[in-house]
């Protein structure tokens, strides 16, 4: 029997909590026997049958105003914060679509950069202040005994095509001929004879005087796309891409 009580008990504590309120509305309809559902600072959320929603408590009777506390001052509050809280929310939403959106941007970007540079791969003939002298693809590149790191692991490189190769697995080119090479993250370590394999973005020419006291200017390629700050134009990328000398440094 003690559960039984227990439980009329319970529910009795239930139907008195209840409160049901009878109203008319801004359109003049009698709205009979509404149940509260929830009480707010500026009005009250109910539920009748037909319908229900929030009701403010300027649009009800005075008496059922006084009935539940309202004060035009309460109110004000309650409202202002719930626009602070919807603006926050709204200001989160717009940075997290923001952010996407830049992500997004960005890998776009980093997709392009990438389909722009070309792999430079070749042992260092000499370092200078201003980078590196490679001779990119001549020797151990072109025999296939220096696989490039992602590319196809069977060798890896197809057929030359006007003296630049295509990858087989993401059509990368990979400049052939002499060059400077910047930027290289491991500059401070590199020696002369050192390999290196990196892809780089040709960032205009460089001159310099050779062992047999003959000027040449050749390309120069960074290794840090941010800092190129001479991209060549289409006709010059065009002739980096399908070079045919065997030059020398």
């Amino acid at each position: 029997m003690k559960p039984l009580l227990l439980i009329l008990f319970t529910c009795g504590w239930c139907f008195a909590q209840t409160e049901l309120i009878t109203f008319t509305n801004k359109n003049g309809s009698v709205i009979k026997d509404a149940k509260v559902v929830k009480v707010n600072p500026n009005g009250l959320i109910l539920s009748y049958p037909g319908g229900g929603g929030s009701v403010a408590f300027v649009d009800l009777p005075e008496e059922v105003q006084k009935r539940f506390g309202f004060t035009p001052q309460n109110a004000a509050e309650f409202e202002a914060a719930l626009r602070s809280k919807k603006a926050t929310e709204d200001r989160a939403l717009e940075e997290r679509a923001n952010a996407r959106l830049q992500a997004k941007l960005a890998a776009e970007q980093a997709a392009r950069d990438l389909k722009s540079a070309m792999v430079i791969e070749g042992k260092v003939s000499k370092k200078l202040d201003a980078g590196v002298l490679v001779f990119s693809a001549y020797d151990r590149l072109i025999t296939n005994t220096v696989p490039y790191a992602g590319y196809n692991s069977r060798g890896g490189f197809s057929t030359s095509d006007g003296g630049v190769i295509r990858s087989f697995t993401n059509n990368m080119q990979i400049y052939i001929g002499p060059c400077l090479l910047t930027d290289h993250p491991n500059f401070p370590r590199l020696s002369e004879g050192d390999v290196i394999h990196i892809n780089a973005w040709a960032n205009g020419k460089f001159s310099y005087v050779t062992t047999k006291r003959q000027s040449q200017t050749i390309p120069r390629f960074t290794a840090v796309f941010s800092k190129v700050t001479k991209p060549p134009t289409p006709a010059e990328d065009k002739a980096l891409r399908s070079y045919k000398g065997r030059d020398s440094f």
